[in-house]
């Protein structure tokens, strides 16, 4: 005889209703709408767990990036000193060839003369002459002996050069598989090595590696919170010792550029100005703001003019002391030196901003040395730079 009651259990007398779609059985009302619930629950719950799971993945990702940033620094570091010290020693080295070989030119300058003077030229004379005593013959005999045996000083003491052995036994990664990595903050570098981007080491930079970090970004984006924002970003900077500050500074002005509102944009830039003057160290030959500031121009698509923005930012820094007008302008003239992959992006990017430091000279020593009003100051020809170059 055919069952019509639900299958819930033998308590439940109801006639059935519907089949539950999730295990099959044909339930009453009542027990349809609670099998509904509880799978609404595990539905959310779920979500929940994918959110989370989501979060620590992305977290323990950035926390790789971090590592990744600053072994590439300091990859970089230890190439550059590593060149350095062979420079040197090759140096010395050459020093020490080319004193050698200048001594053994003037030894053999100084036998060919004496030679020449006290043995060759006498015996000519007497070849002339026919005639001669024993004793001249004898001294001439004993002079080309000595300038023999002096010859044998020519010779070079050939030097044995320094193996330079720098291999490095990395373990051969490539059939690692995915489940051998470990996300874990625990895997960071033993030793890390404080960064100061100054003037020799810029031509060892690559733009590329200091992008925006998502993290550092959120945080300068924080504009309802600003003092707990600061203290977050004070944090993370003390707590990465050796992070590349330039990371810091794109992350600032990516977080600026991207916000949509000009009130927050205004919030962003006037208030984490003084984050970033708290970590960039005070000397006129680092470097750190204007990397950073040249990495986010880099590294991200911007539709404003780009020209007018550099020369807004490269104001905006010098103006609260992060950089001086000087050392952009020594950047500016030194392509040799800084002959990085983005410089010439930079440089024409920059052309603005050197082009007012120029003008305002030009106004301030014409105001000093010569008064005028402004119409005649329209009309005095200055002396700019092409921006085209």
């Amino acid at each position: 005889m055919t069952n019509y009651f639900c299958e819930e259990g033998a308590v439940c007398n109801n006639y059935q209703s519907a089949i539950c779609l999730h295990c099959n059985r044909r339930l009453c009302i009542l027990h349809i709408a609670q099998h509904n619930q509880v799978n609404s629950d595990n539905i959310r719950n779920l979500s929940h767990e994918i959110v989370l799971v989501t979060e620590h993945i992305n977290n323990e990702y950035e926390k790789t990036r971090d590592i990744y940033q600053t072994v590439l620094v300091d990859l970089a570091e230890w190439r550059a000193k590593q060149v350095e010290n062979i420079t040197q020693a090759y140096n010395n080295y050459l020093q020490h060839v080319e004193s050698q070989q200048e001594a053994l030119n003037t030894l053999h300058y100084e036998l060919i003369k004496k030679l020449d003077d006290d043995a060759r030229k006498p015996l000519e004379v007497i070849q002339a002459q026919q005639t001669t005593g024993a004793t001249v013959l004898t001294h001439i005999e004993q002079t080309i002996q000595i300038i023999r045996d002096q010859a044998a000083q020519i010779h070079w003491n050939v030097l044995t050069l320094p193996s330079v052995d720098i291999r490095c036994n990395l373990k051969d990664t490539s059939s690692t598989s995915s489940n051998d990595i470990t996300l874990s903050s625990t895997h960071r570098p033993s030793k890390r090595f404080s960064i100061n981007f100054k003037w020799p080491s810029l031509r060892y930079i690559c733009l590329r590696k200091y992008r925006s970090f998502r993290r550092l970004v959120d945080m300068f984006s924080d504009v309802s919170h600003i003092v707990q924002s600061k203290h977050d970003l004070d944090d993370y900077v003390k707590n990465n010792a050796g992070f590349p500050l330039p990371v810091f500074v794109c992350s600032y002005l990516t977080a600026w550029y991207r916000c949509s509102q000009t009130e927050h944009k205004s919030i962003i830039l006037k208030e984490h100005i003084s984050t970033i003057m708290k970590h960039i160290p005070i000397d006129i030959d680092n470097y750190t703001a204007l990397v950073g500031i040249h990495a986010f121009f880099y590294n991200h698509i911007i539709s404003e003019n780009k020209r007018q923005l550099m020369t807004f930012l490269l104001h905006f820094f010098v103006d609260h002391q992060c950089i001086s007008a000087h050392q952009i302008s020594h950047w500016y003239y030194n392509k040799d030196i800084n002959a990085y992959t983005g410089f010439d992006g930079a440089k024409q990017m920059t052309a603005p901003f050197i082009n007012s430091l120029w003008t305002d000279q030009f106004n301030s020593n014409v105001k000093k040395s010569n008064p005028m009003n402004s119409t005649e100051l329209k009309h005095e020809k200055m002396f700019c730079i092409d921006e085209t170059e």
